[in-house]
């Protein structure tokens, strides 16, 4: 798309496509970033705007955020796979932290045992 069509599709519906965007994700700034990618790939993709270039507009600012929010999900739950390992009570570092602890004791407490 040309600098001056893209230009115009920009002040044309930049802010009913932010608003439309604030609503998915409820954080201005995530919803400024969505839109400048939504333009930044009309420029990229379009050749000349046309009747359903607002609808294309606000599916691919749609599909930008669902893309967004599934990396998220991805990452949480990659996180959430190992919580078990990182806490709780059967957690490595517990067990590690337990047995040196009861070494400790049981050398304080056995006059015979060599410290190693």
């Amino acid at each position: 798309m040309e600098k001056d069509a893209l230009e115009k599709v920009y002040k044309k519906y930049y802010k009913e496509l932010y608003f439309y965007v604030l609503s998915l994700c409820n954080d201005h700034d995530l919803a400024n970033d969505l839109v400048s990618d939504t333009f930044y790939k009309a420029f990229l993709t379009l050749d000349k705007p046309d009747d359903s270039l607002k609808f294309w507009l606000f599916r691919v600012a749609k599909n930008l955020f669902i893309d967004l929010k599934r990396k998220k999900e991805e990452q949480n739950s990659s996180i959430d796979d190992y919580a078990p390992f990182i806490v709780g009570d059967n957690s490595p570092l517990k067990t590690i932290l337990a047995n040196e602890r009861d070494l400790r004791l049981y050398e304080k407490s056995d006059p015979n045992s060599k410290n190693i």
